[in-house]
């Protein structure tokens, strides 16, 4: 059986791709992903031994071989470094809606542009054949338990504790975890340390209260209720 692993654009995706690599190479294993969201669930698995969705949503999980881990990122933060990578880093090529939405941001005051960021993440079609980040989210049904989720900054703190329990029962082991602290991936600055220029451009999970409004808040909190209630309860 594969070890799947379904997430989200913004929920550290090249953080999360690099470790389940790791891990792949650890082990002797195959390690195979998609960002797209159309693709039978079946026909990935039999591509690698550990896989790794990362555009789920809920047609991925109603299909019977579909089960694992789920990886979440607090909303409020999926919004905001969608919007600074949407703006600044993100690459374009062959994502022409993409690079759309980038000319639309440059034209844009940031509180507007967080709104439009907003509605490009709830798109069906954000990706080709596959629904945003918040449609995603709002699709799935946190109640199956054939999916153990959980959260991003639980993870990128503390991976040893959080996903190696995991690894472990599947019998698989970490490889040396730091090659994949912050600070490999973002040049060297610590958590906190914002550049706006760089795709990991803070780590703070705190950084969203910066730019978010209250109305932006409370708007996106009422798309997704069930998560923030058991995941994200004090936000």
């Amino acid at each position: 059986m594969t070890f799947q692993v379904f997430s989200h654009h913004k929920c550290a995706t090249i953080f999360l791709t690099r470790l389940l690599e790791g891990i792949a190479a650890q082990n002797g294993l195959k390690y195979a992903m998609t960002h797209r969201g159309d693709l039978a669930v079946p026909v990935i698995c039999a591509r690698g031994d550990i896989v790794q969705f990362t555009n789920a949503h809920g047609r991925l999980q109603a299909s019977p071989a579909a089960r694992g881990l789920h990886i979440v990122r607090n909303p409020f933060s999926i919004v905001v470094s969608a919007y600074f990578s949407h703006l600044k880093t993100h690459p374009t090529a062959s994502w022409p809606a993409l690079e759309r939405q980038r000319l639309q941001l440059q034209k844009l005051p940031k509180s507007e542009g967080i709104w439009a960021t907003i509605a490009f993440l709830s798109l069906p079609d954000f990706y080709p054949a596959t629904p945003g980040p918040l449609a995603g989210l709002r699709s799935w049904l946190f109640e199956d338990d054939r999916f153990t989720t959980l959260r991003m900054e639980d993870l990128v703190a503390n991976p040893e504790a959080v996903i190696g329990p995991h690894l472990a029962a599947a019998g698989l082991s970490l490889p040396d975890m730091n090659r994949y602290r912050f600070e490999q991936f973002s040049g060297g600055r610590t958590l906190g340390k914002t550049d706006d220029q760089h795709h990991f451009r803070s780590g703070d999970p705190n950084d969203y209260k910066l730019h978010l409004s209250e109305a932006q808040q409370n708007y996106i909190r009422s798309m997704l209720p069930t998560l923030f209630e058991r995941y994200y309860p004090d936000e």
